[in-house]
């Protein structure tokens, strides 16, 4: 009998903690991934008064979708955390020849050193081949193409971080 008893608490265990296990999982399975569409960038990346002037017409298409406020994130590959960085850029103003003022907001990521938000104004520039390029005040060359549904998808300093960002209103 007590063989018998000693069998079932045995299996009774072993079920217990194949149950703990699978609990552990879906827990982690189920838990809201914190990306940049249900943060708030607009509190995490400052940002200065600014307008954004409609391209004139004489603009080429390829260019003047660019013009808007974006908001996505950075993400640290080195890590695997695609939602690193709250990351806003403003494209004010574009002429015809491709120039461009724009607005880059990042918000706090302290792996990268950023401990507060911080914003600045620079000059971009669209290539023929539809990306535009800034240099940063940290001397940091940004890059920015449309994708196929209509976001930016950009490169922050040649692959060490990659992000996509969503047209807001």
């Amino acid at each position: 009998m007590f063989y018998f008893m000693k069998l079932n608490f045995s299996r009774f265990a072993v079920v217990l903690v194949a149950f703990s296990l699978l609990a552990a999982c879906q827990t982690t399975a189920t838990e809201p991934v914190q990306v940049a569409e249900t943060r708030d960038c607009f509190s995490e990346a400052p940002l200065p008064n600014y307008t954004v002037t409609t391209p004139l017409d004489s603009v080429p298409s390829n260019t003047r979708g660019f013009s808007g406020i974006w908001v996505g994130h950075w993400s640290d590959i080195q890590v695997g955390n695609d939602e690193a960085l709250c990351h806003i850029l403003v494209v004010e103003n574009i002429n015809d020849q491709g120039e461009v003022k724009i607005i880059y907001s990042s918000g706090v990521y302290r792996p990268w050193g950023l401990n507060s938000g911080e914003y600045g104004r620079y000059n971009a520039k669209v290539t023929p081949n539809g990306k535009l390029y800034a240099t940063l005040g940290n001397g940091v060359e940004v890059s920015y193409q449309m994708n196929a549904e209509g976001n930016l998808t950009g490169n922050y300093k040649h692959g060490v971080a990659f992000g996509t960002l969503r047209k807001t209103d």
